[in-house]
């Protein structure tokens, strides 16, 4: 398994590297990415960001960030899986974004919940995902009902699509880019098992969903 290219901790006041760069992706995105950011992209949890106290923090392969963090007075405790994928620089900001947290459902199980965000001019009903394994075999992905610029996947469909991602080396996504260009985006998977593995652990050992 590859191991994780790079890890580091938080001091337990200080936001990760990563929400300072999406509160930067935020002032970048101004009024053209107001969609994106309304539909939950490049937020915590379909929240405006919020400064939250940070007790666990790794990085895998310089994008995928694994946070456990909570309010400021210990509430609404969260561990979660983010990852951001800034595509285009200033002056034509694009970015792309998945984050995975966990809940309970009725009777108590914790359930995944994917949710993925793309810029508001862009749709899922154009976008192919597929994950590509170490042999280059290609499995398409299915986005079964995602429309619009945000696709989420709950239970036993996210169940599904972390196992294919576990099974993979990369997760290949095609956008149709508003000029109707495609657009490839190639994220890493060789440390999913690891990243899902570790992630059970951070939530069992605080009792969070």
């Amino acid at each position: 398994m590859p191991s994780s290219s790079s890890a580091q901790s938080t001091s337990p006041t200080s936001p990760s590297r990563r929400v300072k760069m999406v509160g930067l992706a935020l002032v970048l995105l101004g009024l053209g990415g107001l969609a994106f950011v309304q539909l939950g992209g490049l937020s915590l949890f379909g929240q405006r960001l919020e400064e939250r106290q940070t007790s666990f923090f790794k990085n895998y392969d310089g994008w995928w960030d694994l946070v456990c963090d909570a309010k400021m007075d210990g509430s609404n405790e969260h561990c979660y899986l983010q990852y951001v994928d800034v595509y285009s620089p200033r002056p034509d900001f694009r970015a792309a974004m998945v984050e995975l947290t966990y809940s309970r459902d009725e009777a108590g199980k914790s359930q995944p919940h994917l949710l993925f965000n793309l810029e508001g001019d862009l749709s899922f009903r154009q976008t192919r995902m597929v994950v590509r394994d170490a042999n280059q075999v290609e499995t398409p992905l299915a986005l079964t009902g995602c429309d619009g610029a945000a696709c989420s996947i709950r239970g036993d469909a996210a169940k599904a699509m972390l196992a294919e991602w576990s099974k993979g080396q990369n997760l290949q996504i095609e956008l149709i880019e508003r000029d109707g260009q495609p657009k490839q985006l190639s994220w890493p998977l060789g440390n999913i098992p690891e990243i899902l593995q570790v992630l059970a652990e951070q939530r069992q050992a605080r009792n969070v969903p």
